[in-house]
Parts: structure tokens; C-alpha cells; sequence
């Protein structure tokens, strides 16, 4: 993806830093032992502070340490930090030989190769996991900046997923990310970085994940039928989490009235529900709306008169599917307030800016270790539904 670095590098001398805005860039090269930093002006860029040792090593020291060296030298009231390079997710790999199911940075033409972690390096086969992100940007919040960054980019496909928000919602305000494949060119940085610069004070955090979020949409719009692009509150997650553990209690008690009514009802929802690479990510939204869609048949409208009390099974489950669309929809209401910014194009016109993990068949083993697998409902849900 090297050349695809440089065209993103260059993008940003377009806007340049000013006196109001750094733009600043850790860089590993390939086919060297050093790490890169450079100050982005316009037109150019200034090499300042680079380091005589390898990038890779120790990706969740370095990021730390890269963050150290932005505040040092660059201070700020407000800070951005964008990860670039491949991504699978909410998915962690063990080795960074282990078959890929999904690619971060997708590149069109090119072949799939290994799975992807975080930051995964190709010449030193290190990448970092949910667990060393989560770590490092603790330390970046609490030892760095004293305070949480105010936004999180993820230059990156698949990483707009619930838990990977819920992963570092101590660290972050907002989360950039893309619930699909990302082509290689990436983010559109002079889109959102030129009117920042000429005039900060119009932007706060949120309306500059916003930016950057319609700039992608603008850039991949005759481009790219399958964009995607999200900018989410994460401090609104735990809702996300709250309202989901009530639909899946709701679903629950469903399913011991009606086993296979219930089974039926979301099995048909999965198998309707937006998919993105790999099918094991769909979108959180439209999963309820595929869920209420096949639980309507079901419904009890209590104004249309009585159902019989002899059926009492029967009404007690016709009860539960009304506490379920009750449920749903505060659930979607939920991702509404967490969702500040999306774009799809065409090709994913029911995407609404979060992914969830739900794997058609196997549960990957790194998925317990999230922060949202241990804190929510949902990882029992899939285990009986996968």
C-alpha cells in the first residue's frame, strides 16, 4: 500500500499546517530501518524528528510515543489521531501468517492476502490487536494528553463497528470509520483538511468528523458504488449496548413461548440483513428492522379486539413481539443519537453507519476477549443463532 501513502501525503500538502492547525505524519516506509516524521506544509513536507530505528517493533509503544512527540512539539486544544493501513474489524489474528477473511485497506484488482490486524506491518509482521488499541490510547488519554482525543480515525475498511466504538469509548469523543472496504486511495484529506484550515473556527470535533465523512461521499460518488463512511458519538455507545441487551432479552423470552417461530424470525432476518466483506459484519440497524419486519405476522393489535385467553400461550407471545417492536424501536433510536454522519452509496442503501459482528457460521476466537463480548448480551445471542 506504500504508493498509496505517498498519494495521501501529497493530498494533505494541498491544505498545508497554518499557525491554527498542525498536520503531522508518523510514516513507515518500506525498505528501511526508520521511522518517518514529517510536518505537512503546503506543498511540501518538512522532515522533523524522525527516528534512526525500525517502525514496527512495538506498535503499541509507538503509537503512544508518536502521540508524545505531537504534544510535545505541536500542542493543542483539540487532537485527531488517524490510523492508516489495512483492517479486519473487530476481528484479532494470533499470527500474521493466519488466512485472511477480511482485508483493511481494500485495493481494487489486487488479491487478498494475509488477515489484518491493526497497524499491521509488513516487513516486521506485527500488527495491533483490540486489546493493545484499547491499552494505548488509555495511555495516550491518561499519560499524553490528559484528556480523551477528540476524534478517532480509522483510514481503514470494516472498522465502523459497535464494538470496536465500544472497544475505546474511554479514549475517544468521535469514531471515523467505514462499515465496508475503503479503495485505496482512501480518505479524501484536502476535502475536509482545506476548509479546516482556512477557517477553524467553524469547526468543532463533531462537525469535523462530519466533514470528513461527506467529503469521502463526495470524492467516491461516481467513484465507488459500495462507499461507506460513519461518524459516531462514541459516548452514546453504552445506549447502543443498553438498548441492543433489551432487544436481545426481548427475543429471548419469544423464543421459550415460541422456539420455532422464533428461530425462524431471525434466521430469515440474518439471511435478509446487509452484509459487508466477509458476510460476518452487518449492519446493526438494519438487522432490527429485518427482525420487526418478520416478527409483524406475529404482532398483537391490541384495538382490533380480543384474542382468545384459551390460547394463552399464544397471547403471551403476540405480547412479547409487541414489547419486542417497542424495544426495537428504542434500540434504533439509540444508533440515530450515536450516528452523527453517514454516506452509502448505491450499492448499500441499507447501511446506517454501524456494524455488529454476527458470523453466518463459527464465532471467531478472538471475539470473546472484546470489551463488548464480555459486556453485553449479544456474544451469547450469536453463539445460539450462528
Amino acid at each position: 500500500l506504500a504508493p498509496y501513502a505517498t498519494y495521501n501525503v501529497r493530498d494533505m500538502q494541498q491544505a498545508g499546517s497554518t499557525e491554527k492547525v498542525n498536520i503531522l505524519v508518523q510514516w513507515d516506509k518500506p525498505k528501511d530501518k526508520k521511522t518517518w516524521r514529517y510536518k505537512i506544509e503546503k506543498n511540501k513536507r518538512v522532515e522533523t524528528g524522525s527516528l534512526n530505528q525500525e517502525m514496527g517493533i512495538n506498535p503499541e509503544r509507538e503509537l503512544v510515543e508518536c502521540m508524545q512527540w505531537a504534544k510535545d512539539n505541536y500542542p493543542a486544544k483539540h487532537y485527531m489521531l488517524v490510523l492508516w493501513n489495512h483492517g479486519a474489524g473487530v476481528m484479532d489474528v494470533k499470527s500474521a501468517q493466519e488466512p485472511t477473511i477480511q482485508p483493511w485497506l481494500h485495493v481494487p484488482g489486487m488479491p487478498t492476502e494475509e488477515k489484518r490486524g491493526i497497524l499491521y506491518d509488513d516487513s516486521d509482521h506485527t500488527f495491533l490487536d483490540n486489546q493493545a488499541l484499547q491499552r494505548a490510547l488509555s495511555k495516550i488519554k491518561n499519560n499524553v494528553l490528559g484528556k480523551k482525543l477528540d476524534i478517532l480515525g480509522m483510514d481503514a475498511c470494516l472498522m465502523a463497528m459497535t464494538e470496536v466504538a465500544y472497544q475505546v469509548k474511554g479514549s475517544a469523543d468521535y469514531l471515523v470509520a467505514s462499515q465496508h472496504l475503503e479503495p485505496g486511495n482512501g480518505w479524501d484529506y484536502s476535502g475536509f483538511l482545506n476548509p479546516l484550515v482556512a477557517n477553524p473556527t467553524l469547526f468543532n470535533p463533531k462537525t469535523l468528523a462530519q466533514t470528513i465523512v461527506l467529503s469521502y461521499g463526495n470524492y467516491y460518488e461516481n467513484r465507488y458504488s459500495k462507499c461507506t463512511q460513519s461518524a459516531i458519538d462514541i459516548n452514546k455507545i453504552n445506549n447502543v449496548r443498553t438498548t441492543l441487551n433489551k432487544v436481545v432479552r426481548c427475543l429471548n423470552k419469544c423464543r421459550k413461548l415460541k422456539r420455532g417461530k422464533t428461530n425462524s424470525m431471525i434466521t430469515q432476518a440474518r439471511n435478509d440483513v446487509t452484509e459487508f466483506y466477509g458476510k460476518d459484519y452487518i449492519d446493526l440497524y438494519d438487522f432490527y428492522d429485518c427482525v420487526l419486519n418478520k416478527a409483524k405476522r406475529y404482532r398483537y393489535n391490541v384495538l382490533s379486539g380480543k384474542t382468545q385467553k384459551k390460547k394463552r400461550r399464544n397471547y403471551k407471545f403476540k405480547i412479547e413481539i409487541n414489547k419486542l417492536f417497542r424495544a426495537a424501536s428504542l434500540a434504533k433510536k439509540a444508533l440515530d443519537d450515536a450516528v452523527v454522519g453517514n454516506i452509502t452509496g448505491p450499492s448499500f442503501p441499507n447501511a446506517h453507519g454501524l456494524s455488529i459482528y454476527y458470523p453466518a457460521y463459527s464465532i471467531h476466537y478472538s471475539y470473546p476477549k472484546t470489551s463488548f463480548a464480555r459486556n453485553s448480551r449479544w456474544l451469547k445471542f450469536i453463539r445460539r443463532y450462528s
